[in-house]
């Protein structure tokens, strides 16, 4: 079968941050046009071509959150695996979802955003079923993956057998 151009599936390194009950989301403002501002995601973005997941979060945090030095990442959590239908269009997604800790944690000071296009907030686990979470299916997997440990990075192994 021939690839359309326009087809292609998006590895999107996110990282769920808890503490005392809330969830560290982000949500687009005016800036973000592809989003409406009553959309919620879990911070991260996309893998880059020849870039591991952990890597890419470590990168996002940075690029994204101010007081980036303030998360850790502590441990893998899960993939999940979804595709919508966004604006007329399938949309393809693997999420590769790592678990976070933040320092310093204060519900009424949520992290500055570097970008002008995200802010975040947090939201507390029991209300997640009445925010608009993209995926969808993150409402039911987060609260049982923060119930659970995380598998440690050192279990987490990344292979390039590509030559220079």
């Amino acid at each position: 079968m021939e690839k359309k151009s326009k087809e292609y599936i998006n590895p999107i390194a996110r990282v769920v941050i808890e503490n005392n009950g809330y969830i560290l989301l982000s949500n687009a403002t005016s800036y973000d046009k592809r989003f409406d501002s009553k959309y919620h995601f879990l911070p991260g973005g996309h893998v880059e071509y020849m870039e591991d997941s952990l890597t890419t979060i470590n990168r996002e945090i940075k690029e994204e959150i101010t007081e980036y030095d303030n998360i850790t990442i502590i441990g893998f959590l899960g993939i999940l695996e979804c595709v919508w239908n966004n604006n007329g269009k399938p949309y393809h997604e693997i999420n590769i979802v790592f678990r976070g800790t933040y320092k310093n944690f204060d519900l009424k000071i949520p992290p500055k955003s570097n970008e002008k296009h995200i802010e975040f907030n947090w939201y507390k686990v029991d209300d997640l079923k009445k925010l608009n979470i993209l995926p969808h299916s993150f409402v039911d997997l987060i609260p049982n993956w923060i119930k659970k440990s995380p598998c440690t990075l050192d279990n987490i192994k990344y292979e390039n057998t590509v030559e220079n």
